[in-house]
């Protein structure tokens, strides 16, 4: 899992400068199309190799064909969110909230396939699930832009190198400059590094140190994919302003980090039920924060930068947490964890007055 997680941040790495600069400049539609239809024939093509060759070796080569495609699918629906939606908030609400029922249903389904047919019909039944989006998308999806950049086309043949570079990079260029954006994303980076290596640690505190069995772990987690949902849902009747939802809701789900340092074993599930309310509430905000305040022709490029900078820190937050508990035993990693969030806090307290500005205009 840790090898593979790496393998994802490194593709991320380097494939989000193309990916940010492919959203801005094609049609978005066909964009989406052709990743489900590349995620499909991958995955169908691991299936078959595992059912007549009976090898997994393959695998890494699959974990950046779906993390790329994955990067590109995420990156066309956040700019189609200002497309479709004129109420971003309400907007980012709703496709969090589709997310999560897949999210929640998810391992349901995975977890059933595996105990009747075993893992291969799981990788089957994903590459059908991702042929089926794609003939959503090509059926049911219209995407019709209100600026109508949706449908704009890049002159390939009048367009000099040196041009493509310059667009390529924009997206950096204009994160640069913006003071917000660049606090955004020294929060959404520490914040990161604070909870994305968190889950294996949690597992590992229920099992061997509170005794949890299998099915009470399991519980755990679906109550808090329930709670996610939830937040997905309430965050779209706050009548407050989005700056104030971004702060309360970033700080709760820190308060929900500093509560794994009571050693008590219901603190566990409070912990993470509150991290998945408040930590949903926190993105969907995040989201509409960018949205609003960069221009549509750069949102591809602009959110692709934003996301690989905290996406790739995902491995050395599993890379640093881990080898805290293993060192210094589980109850360090929750120490070194609250101590990022502590910054965090610190750092939004401080980003008050920007975020008020943001909300009045």
């Amino acid at each position: 899992m840790g090898i593979t997680t790496i393998f994802e941040a490194v593709t991320a790495l380097i494939l989000f400068p193309f990916i940010g600069y492919t959203v801005d400049r094609f049609n978005l539609k066909k964009i989406l199309i052709v990743s489900e239809i590349v995620q499909f024939i991958t995955l169908l093509f691991f299936w078959w190799n595992i059912q007549y060759f009976g090898t997994y070796q393959i695998v890494y080569l699959v974990a950046i064909l779906i993390s790329g495609t994955s990067q590109i699918i995420r990156n066309s629906t956040f700019k189609l969110t200002p497309i479709i939606f004129r109420d971003l908030k309400k907007g980012n609400s709703q496709i969090s909230l589709i997310s999560t029922i897949g999210d929640f249903g998810g391992p349901v389904i995975a977890t059933a396939l595996i105990a009747v047919t075993g893992v291969d019909s799981l990788i089957l039944f994903s590459s059908v699930f991702a042929l089926v989006v794609t003939i959503l998308y090509y059926v049911v999806f219209d995407f019709q832009a209100k600026d109508g950049f949706i449908n704009n086309k890049i002159n390939t043949v009048e367009t000099k190198t040196e041009d493509v570079w310059r667009e390529l990079i924009s997206g950096i260029k204009y994160v640069k400059e913006s003071k917000l954006l660049i606090n955004l994303m020294i929060i959404s980076a520490f914040s990161a590094l604070a909870d994305n290596g968190l889950v294996n640690i949690l597992i590992y505190t229920m099992r061997s140190i509170y005794k949890f069995s299998n099915s009470s772990v399991s519980m755990v987690f679906m109550l808090a994919s329930f709670a996610t949902f939830l937040g997905s849902i309430y965050v779209n009747k706050l009548k407050i302003d989005e700056g104030k939802i971004y702060i309360m809701a970033l700080l709760a789900n820190n308060i929900g980090i500093v509560l794994l340092l009571i050693k008590l074993p219901f603190i566990i599930p409070l912990a993470l039920i509150t991290t998945s309310f408040f930590g949903i509430m926190f993105y969907i905000i995040q989201n509409t924060l960018i949205q609003r305040i960069v221009p549509a022709n750069i949102l591809g490029r602009v959110n692709s930068f934003f996301r690989v900078s905290t996406y790739s820190l995902r491995p050395f937050s599993i890379i640093i947490l881990t080898f805290m508990s293993e060192k210094f035993g589980y109850y360090s990693s929750f120490i070194l964890s609250s101590i990022f969030v502590g910054i965090v806090s610190l750092l939004v307290l401080k980003m008050k007055p920007f975020l008020s500005r943001l909300s009045e205009g």
